[in-house]
């Protein structure tokens, strides 16, 4: 019994030592910055998989490249190799699908899941911390990103991490957006522009304002003031209609606001239907006539004044 019980300790034992021992081992890809992984790397491009054929150790994965951002010039298809089980690290291609791929290797491009690769429907991220491409035929590459924009999209993933997975890829994505902040801050700093202090010159004197002469129209305001008050005084609107044909047989000329203040004193229409035929001709102003009839009551009594002072 004792030696059955041994036997079962020893097999977990080996296995789960077996486990470990062929488990995939590497830095995680998210812990160097972007910049050097993009030094590092030897080809970096969008492909969509063609094809994957069966090696001893490795599968060759056939991309369609779709777009590049290092090592590859031109569109083409492109062999990668991957290790072939997950414990050597082997990145799980499946034909018809997009990925971002990371290559590394001299004598040709290999990739694993020691890399960013990733399916290209997770790698908006990634793409936001790329150069522009060489070349692309896709509408996931056409969008220009800023240092800011760039940075707002890795906080949006952080926020979206600690929400979900709370990994500890957080503290490194966090360190590509201080780098970023840092870049930009630099880059700022280098081309913000520096206006020259430069002393204005004297302003020139102000002209001198020039007056200009008011054309007199009708009669100046002292002699139509005393007119005015010797009309005023006078008894009766007969005594009044007297002394203003007075003035006019005199050829003497009044502006409309002038025959408007005289048109006020005469209380009586009968008076006001004389007024006109003895000012008629004698205004000076007579584009302004019409004012004149805003201060009779009737429409009747406007329309023969109109009639008199018009001819219409």
């Amino acid at each position: 019994m004792k030696r059955t019980i041994f036997f079962i300790y020893l097999s977990l034992f080996l296995f789960f030592s077996y486990e470990n021992l062929y488990a995939c081992k590497c830095i995680d890809p998210y812990s160097i910055p972007m910049k050097e992984t993009i030094k590092k790397s030897t080809a970096i491009f969008i492909g969509e998989v063609v094809s994957i054929e069966n090696e001893p150790t490795l599968l060759s994965v056939k991309f369609d490249v779709l777009a590049s951002y290092k090592g590859i010039d031109k569109k083409a298809y492109i062999i990668v190799k991957t290790a072939k089980i997950d414990e050597a690290c082997g990145f799980p291609f499946k034909v018809g699908e997009r990925y971002i791929v990371f290559t590394y290797g001299d004598d040709a491009f290999y990739t694993s899941i020691c890399t960013r690769t990733k399916l290209l429907s997770e790698a908006g991220d990634t793409i936001a911390l790329l150069p522009p491409p060489i070349f692309s035929y896709l509408n996931e590459t056409d969008k220009t990103y800023s240092e800011l924009d760039k940075v707002e999209l890795l906080l949006k993933q952080i926020e979206k991490d600690i929400t979900k997975y709370r990994d500890e890829n957080l503290l490194l994505k966090i360190k590509d957006a201080r780098l970023l902040l840092k870049d930009y801050s630099q880059k700022a700093q280098k081309t913000e522009p520096k206006c020259p202090i430069i002393a204005c010159p004297p302003c020139p004197p102000c002209p001198t304002p020039q007056k200009t002469e008011q054309v007199q129209i009708g009669m100046s305001e002292a002699d139509f003031s005393a007119f005015y008050s010797e009309v005023k005084k006078a008894d009766t609107g007969r005594d009044k209609l007297r002394l203003i044909e007075s003035l006019m047989n005199s050829n003497a000329t009044l502006s409309v606001n002038q025959v408007i203040a005289l048109l006020k004193l005469l209380d009586f229409s009968s008076d006001r239907k004389k007024f006109f035929p003895i000012i008629k001709g004698h205004i000076a102003d007579p584009q302004n006539i019409y004012k004149i009839y805003n201060h009779l009551d009737f429409s009747s009594d406007k329309e023969e004044a109109r009639k008199i002072l018009e001819g219409k």
